[in-house]
């Protein structure tokens, strides 16, 4: 028997695809001739392949079912803990008022303590940034403080001389109102109140300094106040008009007598202004320009310059109105030529 052999053949009924093995026996010399429909003989593998796609499908179907169950349980806890981190600002953390993330029943294990350890996270942060802001505060008011009790030296002794000459030469009245006024500065500025102090005891201050130099000078100095009664409450730092004005007498001398200083004040649009004039010889353009580009210059209240303890320069006062009205600070000096200078300041009532 000669080995078989299967070719494709179209039967001459209906053109179907037929299937034709034939082989030859030797020891009859006969052809045996064996056809079948083609489509019939793979039926079978075709629903074999079917269904293996129909399994694949199904199998794959059911690793995305799975892959997204999962993945939703480990991204949606992490979703919500980078929603609450997003939301989670200063003001927060301030107020004890920071996100938490709840916990998911349907979370995993790891998650959750994820979860926990950022809400024991923001509990420290929060409590360290309290105790920041306390440490800053009190910082400020040390800051504060420390620049408003400062005084020139030069004031008491050169008063005490004053006394010194006034006893000598019988000047009991003028020793009197010497006396009691140089008690009342000192009591003011002995009294340490980063709060601030109304207008009009600012003011009272500074005319009892310039009693005191109307005793030395006489009518060589003059000096005059118009402060509407309506500013009179309005909170402002210690020592903020008298160091201005003992600036102006200071330098004043320069020119020749009569000197004379003048303190008015307004309001406008909820903004208080006092502006000091004086008939000297004026500001040195160099220093000038110096201190307006010390102004202009943004100053970081928790990094104060170091500024030298005898005598309380303009730079204090500058600083003092910042730490005070912080953007809201108005300082602005004037060189008026032969008519003196102009030294204005102000911020929000």
């Amino acid at each position: 028997m000669t080995p078989e052999k299967t070719h494709q053949i179209k039967s001459p009924i209906n053109n179907s695809k037929q299937l034709m093995t034939y082989s030859l026996l030797e020891s009859t010399g006969w052809t045996i001739i064996v056809t079948q429909n083609q489509k019939e003989l793979f039926s079978y593998l075709d629903q074999l392949t079917r269904v293996f796609i129909l399994i694949t499908f199904i199998t794959l179907l059911l690793i995305l079912m799975i892959s997204y169950f999962v993945s939703k349980r480990v991204t949606f806890p992490l979703q919500k803990l980078r929603r609450a981190i997003g939301n989670m600002d200063l003001d927060d953390l301030s107020n004890n008022d920071f996100p938490v993330v709840d916990k998911d029943n349907n979370s995993i294990a790891e998650i959750d303590a994820l979860n926990i350890a950022f809400t024991k996270m923001n509990h420290k942060l929060s409590h360290s940034f309290n105790e920041l802001l306390i440490a800053r505060s009190q910082e400020l008011d040390a800051k504060f403080l420390a620049l408003q009790s400062q005084m020139d030296p030069h004031f008491l002794y050169n008063n005490l001389t004053n006394i010194s000459v006034m006893a000598e030469e019988g000047m009991n009245k003028q020793i009197v109102t010497l006396c009691n006024n140089i008690s009342f500065m000192l009591r003011y500025i002995s009294t340490q109140n980063k709060q601030g102090v109304p207008l009009e005891s600012e003011i009272d201050y500074t005319k009892r300094y310039l009693d005191s130099m109307k005793i030395r000078y006489e009518e060589n100095l003059t000096f005059h106040f118009d402060i509407p009664k309506e500013m009179n409450d309005i909170v402002v730092p210690m020592l903020i008009i008298q160091p201005i004005i003992e600036n102006s007498i200071k330098y004043g001398l320069n020119n020749s007598p009569p000197w004379n200083i003048s303190v008015s004040g307004k309001i406008e649009s909820n903004k208080w202004r006092i502006t000091i004039t004086d008939n000297g010889p004026g500001f040195d353009p160099i220093v000038l320009e110096e201190f307006n580009h010390f102004i202009e210059t943004q100053i970081d209240i928790l990094h104060i310059p170091d500024l030298q303890i005898n005598g309380m320069g303009l730079k204090n006062i500058y600083i003092r109105l910042k730490l005070l009205y912080q953007n809201d600070t108005f300082f602005e000096l004037q060189n008026h030529g032969e008519k003196g200078v102009s030294v204005t300041i102000g911020g929000l009532v």
